[in-house]
């Protein structure tokens, strides 16, 4: 979705009509937002699939505003896939999935769940990454 972006285009802030307050996010906004949350994911059910009793949060967000063109977006986008990727190999031959934690919103989470969620979160902004190069574009 983001392949052909200019430097221009990652950085145009889309108008997003859930936002009352606060503008819409640019490309380098929702592709970080998204790597962190995939990370996050697998980082901690790579935890609870070796019995790691679950503390916190697992997530860093780079500063988006750090990011201006298309070259960086697409290296966090490659970093991000090798390193969750990286934490599937971390996982024991026989992952402890009865090493569970309850989540805020959806309870009861396991290994398995909770590398899931990461991706799942990241496939529901799918629709967002959409429109923000669809606007980018017709905004060139």
């Amino acid at each position: 979705l983001t392949a052909g972006l200019t430097d221009a285009q990652v950085v145009h802030v889309a108008e997003d009509p859930a936002q009352d307050e606060e503008p819409g996010w640019n490309m380098a906004h929702v592709i970080l937002h998204i790597t962190a949350s995939a990370e996050e994911g697998m980082a901690l059910g790579s935890s609870l699939a070796r019995n790691v009793e679950f503390t916190g949060r697992s997530r860093f967000e780079p500063d988006w505003k750090m990011v201006t063109t298309a070259g960086q977006v697409k290296q966090r986008l490659t970093e991000s896939r090798r390193m969750a990727q990286a934490f599937l190999e971390t996982w024991p031959d026989e992952p402890c999935l009865e090493n569970t934690y309850e989540h805020d919103y959806f309870g009861p989470m396991n290994a398995m769940s909770h590398a899931v969620l990461g991706l799942w979160h990241g496939a529901h902004q799918l629709p967002q990454v959409e429109e923000i190069a669809r606007q980018a574009r017709a905004a060139s």
